[in-house]
């Protein structure tokens, strides 16, 4: 099976998968408008990744509504494509429309949920024929432009993506930030200042005990993941803790990674690109793919999918008011890779914003994009499948290499080292 094959199935699957209800916070517009009219930033991608602004208007403002008129096209950060399309203009990251039922109050614009197709342009599609009349190259194309396959939901992977940007500490600037807001006054910020109404909100929201809150997130990361935040693990919970997942995930990765290294040894001893590595190993990989999707069904009971939503909604949110408040704090950084750590190093460390930690913000964020990547990937493979397994395997080496890295510079911990490592955010 070719590698492109196995990301039609992958988007396929995705496409097909059942919508969720989710209820966003009852807000004003100027909230949806920070994250949906931001400069052209990364932050204006993750919104983009996860939410777009609907022009729906409900027939009622005191009647709940459903929002359905979405556009369905293919959007890139709101460029829309045209019907036909080569692969030459297929971008690195494709992100597609989709709608989730979405009830909201006397606003004329609210947030859908949307999802983003995890592309590498040509690598993704790797096997693709160049000649426009390629089978392969049609059902994709078609694949994309039907009006009918739309993301419709939240993954588990995505919880995974929430839990590395809280470990990164956003949530902590953030309640820095609503503490100096509500109470405290070191940092002035005058009542017209754009974020004014969006800090205001969070604090009713978070008095009302509808934020996103420790106890929720902590839940969830223990009932899915089976891990914990540095917070959560002195609060005592009484969640149960899905043990399985922790220890499956990480499995698949260290085998994942002794499946590269006796390819390139193969391939070495061989000096051919087609030598494989033992059958044993691509078993032991499928074995494992096939527990670890079992383990995944925590993810659909209680408040898991609303607690995930909801806590990357105040992430995207946090992190576009640091950006926006960045010069107030004293911050005197433009680039997220330096901005986020400062204010981190100032307000939740308590040192000057200039001896911020340089790597923080880059190692958390690969690790959270590659997990969630992987994670999101395995969930729609067919674990009985060997062509269909070794072809993933085949096209994931960046990422499950990237991931291995990246917690290593985080924690120390080496994923690929023989023997069961220990996880530091097993709870």
């Amino acid at each position: 099976m070719t590698t492109g094959k196995v990301r039609e199935i992958i988007f396929k699957n995705l496409f097909d998968a059942s919508s969720i209800d989710f209820e966003f916070p009852t807000g004003n517009e100027k909230w949806w408008k920070l994250l949906t009219d931001l400069a052209k930033d990364q932050i204006n991608e993750y919104s983009n990744n996860y939410f777009k602004q609907s022009s729906s208007t409900p027939t009622s403002a005191a009647t709940a509504a459903v929002v359905t008129t979405a556009p369905i096209t293919l959007a890139l950060e709101g460029i829309r494509y045209p019907n036909v399309i080569s692969l030459e203009s297929i971008p690195s990251t494709i992100k597609l429309p989709s709608t989730i039922n979405i009830r909201y109050d006397e606003l004329a614009k609210c947030l859908v949920f949307e999802g983003e197709m995890l592309a590498k342009e040509k690598k993704e599609l790797g096997d693709l024929d160049s000649s426009p009349t390629s089978p392969y190259k049609t059902s994709i194309l078609q694949l994309f432009d039907n009006s009918k396959k739309r993301i419709k939901r939240a993954f588990m992977a995505d919880l995974v993506w929430l839990f590395y940007f809280e470990r990164l500490g956003i949530f902590k600037i953030l309640g820095a930030i609503l503490d100096d807001y509500v109470i405290k006054g070191k940092f002035s910020v005058e009542n017209i200042h754009s974020t004014v109404s969006i800090l205001e909100k969070m604090t009713q929201l978070t008095k009302m005990g509808i934020s996103s809150t420790v106890r929720d997130r902590d839940s969830s990361y223990r009932r899915c993941l089976g891990w914990t935040s540095d917070l959560g693990r002195n609060m005592g919970s009484d969640a149960l803790v899905n043990n399985g997942f922790n220890n499956l995930f990480h499995k698949l990765i260290q085998s994942s990674l002794e499946y590269y290294k006796d390819k390139r040894l193969a391939q070495a001893i061989q000096t051919t690109p087609t030598s494989r590595p033992s059958a044993a190993t691509v078993e032991t990989i499928k074995d494992t793919i096939n527990v670890l999707k079992k383990s995944i069904e925590p993810f659909k009971y209680g408040r898991n999918h609303y607690n995930t939503v909801n806590g990357i909604l105040w992430v995207i949110t946090g992190m576009a008011l640091i950006r926006e408040l960045k010069d107030k704090l004293g911050i005197p950084f433009s680039e997220i890779h330096q901005y986020i750590p400062a204010a981190y190093s100032l307000l939740v460390e308590q040192k000057p914003a200039t001896s911020y930690d340089t790597n923080r913000y880059e190692v958390h964020k690969k690790c959270a994009d590659n997990g969630r990547r992987i994670l999101l990937e395995v969930e729609q493979l067919d674990p009985t499948n060997s062509d269909q397994i070794t072809a993933w395997l085949d096209s994931e080496e960046d990422g499950i290499e990237g991931y291995r890295t990246a917690y290593r510079s985080l924690t120390g911990v080496d994923l690929g080292a023989s023997g069961t490592p220990a996880i530091e955010q097993q709870a």
